[in-house]
């Protein structure tokens, strides 16, 4: 997708909304505490709080997964792997997560909004005769 939007959009802002985000740390927290979803909304309750505020959205919450990650006892592969790989892809993604410049800029961080905007872009583009 991102190539994609590349290719067409040359020099366009990519961002990711929280969404995504949440659903990252939501994968984090069922691999670490697994049947526990009590001890999981503990651990992602500051997170996602900290996501709400926007400080510098998803990167903020990069640290804090590690801490966790490297304070596991004995953890499983499960539990090594998992965190791993959902702090690389939110790290490869930096770029597409700096909420606190779109919030600065006045731009939606929301799918909503995302959505309406593909929509209108989808309406134009397809009608008859438009290419």
């Amino acid at each position: 997708m991102w190539k994609l939007a590349q290719n067409r959009f040359k020099g366009a802002m990519h961002r990711l909304d929280d969404w995504p985000t949440q659903q990252h740390l939501w994968t984090i927290a069922l691999a670490i505490y697994g049947d526990d979803a009590a001890q999981a909304r503990r651990w992602l309750r500051p997170l996602l709080r900290w996501l709400e505020r926007q400080q510098n959205g998803a990167i903020d919450v990069i640290e804090p997964i590690e801490l966790m990650r490297d304070s596991l006892a004995r953890p499983t592969a499960k539990q090594k792997k998992t965190p791993q790989d959902e702090t690389n892809h939110l790290a490869d993604n930096k770029k597409r997560m700096d909420n606190k410049r779109g919030k600065r800029l006045g731009q939606p961080n929301g799918p909503g909004a995302v959505k309406s905007t593909c929509g209108q872009f989808q309406l134009r583009f397809k009608r008859t005769g438009q290419f």
